[in-house]
C-alpha cells in the first residue's frame, strides 16, 4: 500500500480527511550554573588551575568517568556522572504503564524476542528496558578513555600543576569579542573573555555546553515529561546523531524497519552506505499501518535466515517526504506492538515546531504528544533539531535516550567530531537566555506562520495549476506537499526531460523508498519544497510543473 491522500475537487479543496549533591556542582563566570536546579549534573574536578574548586577523591566514580566544562578542561571526556533520576509520571501515564505491564507476561510467552530472551533479561531491575542488549559490536566496544580514569587519579588534590591537556592557550586566539544583530532588532554581545575564549576552545564536553544543555532538558521535560529515565545530551544536529545511534545499534547487515518512504538521506546516506538492511513497511496518511507492521515482523519470525528488525524508525511530524502527523493514537498502537515485539523506537522529529493550521499556529504550547511522552518502558530514543525552527548553519540539535545508550553516544560523538562545535553553542546559548520563554515563545510562532502562509501559497497555486493530473492532502507540518500523480509516466526520465524544459526542479519520490534504485520500481509521487524558493516563484513553480506534466502526459 501506499500513503492515502484526499484528493482535491473542483474548487480546490479537499475531501475529509533525584537532587544531585550541590557539593560536587562547578560554577564559574563560563559556566554559569544554578546549584539549585535539580537538573543539573554534579562534575568531578581534578588537575586543574587552583581556583577551581578540588572535590574529596572519594567522589570519583567506578568506571571513572567525568565531564568537563569550558572552563574546566579534561583533555578527552567520554562520559559523565549524573544522579539518578526518578521519572514522574503523570496519572494518565501511570495507567498506561499499569497497562504495558500487565501484558508483558503474556507477551513474554507469545514472544521471547531476540535469542529467546525472557522478560527477566529484556528488562534491568527498574523495570525499564535494558537496552544493552541492543549494542552492536562497536557499541559494545567504546569505553570510557584512558586519559579520564588518569585525571581521576588526582581527584581532590589541591595546588596540581596540569600539563594534562593538549589544548591551545586562550592567548592564541584570534577574536576577542562579537556582537550579533537578531531579526527582532536586538542584538547579543559575547564579551566576558571566559566565554569568548571557550567558544574557540576544542569542545570539551562530551554532553554539551552545560548551559544549553540544561535549556535542551528543560525542553524535553516541559514538552514530553518522558515517563522514564531519559538523558539529555546536545548533538551535532539530528543527522550525525542519528548516523552514530544506528551505529552503536545495528552491525553490518542489521535490521531496521523503516517506513514505506522514508527520510530520503537516512536511507541512502546511512543506511545504504553503512550495509544496514531496512525493512519497508506499508503506510497510509497516518503513518505505518499497525496491521502491516505486524505482519511484516510476524514474516520475518518465520525467516530465521534473515536479520530480525530490532530498531523501528519514524520520522512522526510534518514526515520527510509526504509531509503527514502521525495522529496519537497511531503512535499508541505502535509503542504497543514495539513493546510486545521487543523494538527500540528512533524517534526523529526535526519538523516538530514546524506545525500550523488554518488561520493559527500552535506555538510551543499545543505541539502534540510524542513517542517519547509513551515511553513507560524506556524504549524510545528521540531526536531533535535546531535547523528547522532556528537555523541549520549552527549544526545543533539534542538527543533525548536511555542513559546506558546516551553514555555511549557521547562516546562515540567524542571519538568522532570531539562533538558539537563550541562557538554554536555558546552564540545559541545566549541567542536563547536573551530571548526568555517568552523571546522562543514568539520566534517559534513567527516561524510557524512563514511556513503557513508558504504552504498556504503552494496549496493554493496547485489547486489551480494541478487539478486533474495530481491528488494530496492539504499540508499541515513541516516542508513538503507530497503529490499522486493520476497519470505516472511510465518512463521517468520522459518526466525529467519535460521538467528540464519547463525550468522546474521537484523531487522524484522514487528516492525516498527502499526500492528507490530499482529502475523497474514506479512510483506515482512527487515531492515539492515551499520553504526555500523566492515566495513569490511558488505560484509560477506550480504553473510550470502543471505545464511539464501535461506535456509529459503528450508524449
Amino acid at each position: 500500500m501506499t500513503p492515502e491522500v484526499a484528493p482535491v475537487n473542483s474548487n480546490g479543496a479537499h475531501a475529509a480527511t533525584a537532587a544531585p549533591d550541590t557539593a560536587l556542582l562547578l560554577s564559574t563566570s563560563a559556566n554559569p550554573l544554578d546549584t539549585t536546579d535539580s537538573t543539573i549534573r554534579p562534575r568531578v574536578s581534578a588537575v586543574f588551575p587552583d581556583h577551581l574548586r578540588a572535590v574529596p577523591e572519594q567522589n570519583c566514580p567506578e568506571p571513572k568517568e567525568l565531564l568537563a566544562t569550558e572552563a574546566n578542561p579534561i583533555d578527552a571526556p567520554d562520559s559523565v556522572v549524573r544522579p539518578p533520576k526518578e521519572a514522574v509520571l503523570t496519572p494518565q501515564q501511570q495507567q498506561e504503564q499499569a497497562s504495558v505491564l500487565q501484558s508483558r507476561e503474556a507477551a513474554n510467552g507469545a514472544f521471547s524476542g531476540a535469542g529467546g530472551m525472557q522478560a527477566a533479561e529484556r528488562f534491568n531491575d527498574d523495570g525499564f528496558v535494558n537496552v544493552e542488549r541492543y549494542l552492536s559490536q562497536q557499541g559494545r566496544d567504546f569505553r570510557p578513555a584512558g586519559i579520564t580514569s588518569l585525571i581521576c587519579e588526582f581527584a581532590g588534590l589541591s595546588g596540581v600543576v596540569s600539563l594534562h591537556g593538549g589544548l591551545p592557550p586562550d592567548a592564541a586566539f584570534p577574536i576577542t569579542g562579537a556582537t550579533l544583530q537578531l531579526a527582532d532588532g536586538g542584538s547579543i554581545s559575547l564579551d566576558d573573555p571566559a566565554l569568548v575564549a571557550a567558544a574557540q576552545q576544542y569542545n570539551t564536553s562530551a554532553a554539551g555546553y552545560e548551559p544549553l544543555r540544561q535549556w535542551a532538558e528543560g525542553m524535553v521535560q516541559d514538552l514530553h515529561s518522558p515517563p522514564s529515565p531519559h538523558d539529555v545530551i546536545i548533538t551535532t544536529g539530528s543527522n550525525h546523531a542519528v548516523d552514530l545511534t544506528l551505529a552503536l545499534l545495528l552491525d553490518r547487515g542489521g535490521a531496521l524497519l523503516v517506513e514505506e518512504y522514508t527520510y530520503p538521506h537516512m536511507l541512502e546516506g546511512v543506511v545504504e552506505s553503512k550495509g544496514y538492511s531496512p525493512v519497508s513497511v506499508p503506510m497510509d496518511g497516518d503513518g505505518y499501518i499497525p496491521a502491516a507492521l505486524r505482519q511484516v515482523l510476524d514474516a520475518r519470525r518465520q525467516m530465521p535466515g534473515l536479520p530480525q528488525p530490532r530498531i523501528l524508525y519514524t520520522v512522526p511530524t510534518g514526515q520527510n517526504p509526504t509531509g503527514l502527523i502521525m495522529p496519537l493514537e497511531r503512535r499508541k498502537e505502535l509503542y504497543a506492538i514495539a513493546c510486545e515485539y521487543d523494538l527500540l523506537i528512533m524517534e526523529d522529529d526535526p519538523y516538530v515546531f514546524l506545525q500550523f493550521r488554518e488561520g493559527d499556529v500552535p506555538g510551543l504550547k499545543e505541539l502534540g504528544e510524542s513517542f517519547l511522552s509513551l515511553d513507560v518502558e524506556g524504549r524510545v530514543v528521540r531526536f531533535d533539531s535546531c535547523s528547522k525552527f532556528l537555523a541549520p548553519g549552527f549544526r545543533i540539535g539534542w538527543a533525548a535516550m536511555p542513559p546506558a545508550l546516551a553514555r555511549k553516544l557521547e562516546m562515540a560523538q567524542f571519538a568522532s567530531s570531539l562533538g558539537p562545535t563550541p562557538f554554536s553553542q555558546v552564540i545559541l546559548s545566549k541567542l536563547l537566555s536573551s530571548w526568555g520563554a517568552e523571546g522562543l515563545e514568539a520566534h517559534v510562532r513567527k516561524t510557524q506562520l512563514e511556513y503557513w502562509h508558504r504552504a498556504s501559497a503552494m496549496h493554493r497555486a496547485a489547486s489551480q495549476e494541478l487539478a486533474g493530473l495530481a491528488e494530496w492532502h492539504a499540508p499541515r507540518a513541516g516542508m513538503f506537499l507530497w503529490i499522486k500523480l493520476l497519470q505516472p509516466p511510465r518512463d521517468e526520465s520522459a518526466l525529467v526531460a519535460a521538467l528540464r524544459d519547463h525550468k522546474v526542479v521537484v523531487v522524484p519520490g522514487r528516492i525516498g523508498h527502499v526500492r528507490g534504485r530499482d529502475p523497474s520500481f514506479e512510483c506515482p509521487y512527487l515531492r515539492m519544497a515551499w520553504s526555500y524558493c523566492a515566495f513569490e516563484d511558488l505560484s509560477d513553480g506550480m504553473k510550470r510543473l502543471g505545464a511539464a506534466l501535461r506535456d509529459c502526459a503528450g508524449r
